[in-house]
């Protein structure tokens, strides 16, 4: 109990010696003061989400676009469920595997023909 006392402060020694040696930082420390520490974090998460999806829709998405065809088109088991499905039958998560249903199914009638 008492080393969290004292990291939180030498934590707090170390901002205040930083924000010394940066003074154009001061005003960022009143302003964080002043709104709270929670809801800057909430403004930087929003501002991280907002960059991850249009990297997401620019770069991420159109590379993918076309494998995810190559595979619907090719494994007529796949398919990605949603929230609420998955919910209702866990186990349909497996379809969201490309070729895992039909390799299992595969497997399965292989082993009972043999």
């Amino acid at each position: 109990m008492k080393s969290k006392k004292i990291l939180w402060k030498v934590t707090a020694f170390l901002i205040v010696c930083f924000l010394l040696s940066n003074p154009e930082l001061f005003s960022l420390a009143l302003f964080i003061d002043a709104i709270g520490i929670e809801i800057f974090v909430i403004l930087l998460e929003v501002q991280i989400i907002a960059i991850g999806g249009y990297y997401f829709r620019v770069w991420f998405k159109p590379v993918i676009k076309p494998f995810y065809m190559f595979i619907i088109k090719h494994d007529p088991y796949f398919f990605i469920p949603t929230r609420t499905i998955v919910k209702e039958c866990p186990a349909l998560c497996f379809h969201a595997v490309p070729f895992l249903v039909a390799t299992i199914v595969g497997i399965s009638l292989t082993k009972y023909l043999s």
